[in-house]
């Protein structure tokens, strides 16, 4: 099992991966939390650092305990799981079913996971 908020845990599935197959070809991130939907005056920093522990630093620490494994692949992919929650286009659409709830840390969190995603294939 592999807990994306844990440094060792995601060391221990990367020594797993290269002791048995020597290269990673696909990395696929689902791994997510979502919030209570609290009021925006109730949301506070401790939620959203638990949020986006799981959501977008466990991205960034899987990305980075993988990588080694990617590289000696030949076309090494990364496929991040987002959701619509975390599109400007959708969440400020009256139309959309998203305009009326509040996703401001999970919706925020996969706003994030969008530009991690778009910056590492830039890289």
């Amino acid at each position: 099992m592999l807990d994306v908020t844990d440094d060792a845990s995601v060391a221990n599935a990367a020594s797993a991966v290269a002791a048995e197959w020597g290269r990673l070809d696909v990395l696929i991130n689902n791994a997510g939390i979502a919030d209570d939907q609290l009021p925006p005056q109730e949301v506070t920093a401790a939620k959203v650092r638990e949020v986006y522990e799981t959501n977008v630093f466990g991205v960034v620490r899987v990305i980075h305990g993988f990588l080694p494994l990617l590289t000696a692949a030949e076309n090494p992919a990364i496929i991040n799981v987002g959701s619509e929650s975390g599109s400007f286009a959708s969440v400020a659409n009256p139309d959309d079913p998203r305009f009326k709830s509040n996703g401001l840390v999970y919706g925020s969190s996969k706003a994030a996971l969008s530009m991690l995603t778009l910056q590492y294939a830039k890289a």
